[in-house]
């Protein structure tokens, strides 16, 4: 869709507009200890991580109070997957 490759070591969150209006419209990235509040100035349609959420002018994006422990291989390496995978990092052909 467009957004940045962003390191899991990262504490941040990334907000990626789809199919925007102006093409001034660009993907944020902004920290976990923040919060972004996100107008309309008409009623939009919300979808997160491709689930419709609802319809409203604005949307406000934070933190959760919950959270996971993701579980990964002992010597994983988010590079060396990432390269692997749509070849980050070879040069250009």
């Amino acid at each position: 869709m467009g957004g940045a490759i962003v390191s899991p070591c990262c504490d941040v969150f990334q907000m990626i507009p789809i199919a925007p209006y102006f093409f001034q419209n660009r993907s944020v990235i902004a920290p976990l200890t923040r919060r972004a509040l996100v107008e309309a100035p008409k009623n939009f349609e919300i979808f997160v991580d491709g689930a419709h959420v609802g319809r409203d002018n604005h949307l406000e994006v934070m933190k959760s109070s919950r959270y996971f422990t993701l579980l990964r291989p002992k010597n994983y390496d988010f590079f060396n997957v990432l390269k692997s995978k749509v070849g980050y990092g070879r040069g250009l052909r």
